[in-house]
């Protein structure tokens, strides 16, 4: 992935990406102070609003550190990869982790990956709720309420769900679990 800075005398055009402002479009919810990379402001903002008022990034009008992406290098990338992937018959999960972006994970998915990876069950929540249906845990799964989180998720025939054991009490552990639930758990050993 090529990362470049952006100049400083571009910052006028800096503005929030477009699918950011789209996605709270579409989502028919407004924007709060409390969503992630936002600056602080007082009640809400529709989308139309965010616009108008042309927030920018590099004169600091939101909360840092933000990721930023650049459109064409992204596209380059996506296409990139979707190339290395049919050419190699690679499985690709991104880590969808770093971002927690349903819009990238789902141009991600449609370029060839193979899933998206996350690295908690909350993320797996996330992803899954916003169309992922194939999520690589990359820890292991610990904890009873989490079992019981991708349990549910599991009673949705929709889901292929991986995480990551390193042990055997740990394999027993979840065993008996998913057992109880009469369900079965896809899992990767750690070596």
């Amino acid at each position: 992935m090529r990362i470049d800075r952006i100049p400083i005398g571009r910052a006028k055009e800096a503005r929030l990406p477009q699918d950011i402002i789209s996605a709270a479009s579409s989502h028919a919810s407004a924007v709060t102070p409390l969503n992630k990379g936002l600056r602080w402001f007082e009640g809400s903002r529709g989308a139309e609003q965010i616009r108008r008022e042309g927030w920018n990034l590099l004169r600091e009008e939101v909360s840092l550190p933000a990721a930023v992406l650049d459109e064409e290098k992204l596209e380059h990338n996506l296409d990139w990869m979707q190339r290395f992937v049919e050419a190699y018959g690679a499985r690709l999960a991104p880590h969808g982790k770093t971002t927690m972006s349903p819009q990238l994970f789902a141009r991600q998915l449609r370029h060839g990956a193979w899933g998206i990876t996350v690295a908690t069950t909350q993320q797996a929540r996330v992803a899954f709720q916003h169309g992922v249906r194939r999520v690589l845990m990359a820890n292991q799964l610990i904890g009873r309420e989490n079992m019981r989180t991708i349990s549910k998720m599991l009673e949705s025939s929709e889901l292929d769900f991986y995480c990551l054991v390193d042990s055997a009490e740990q394999i027993d552990q979840l065993g008996a679990f998913f057992a109880e639930q009469r369900q079965r758990l896809q899992v990767l050993l750690e070596l």
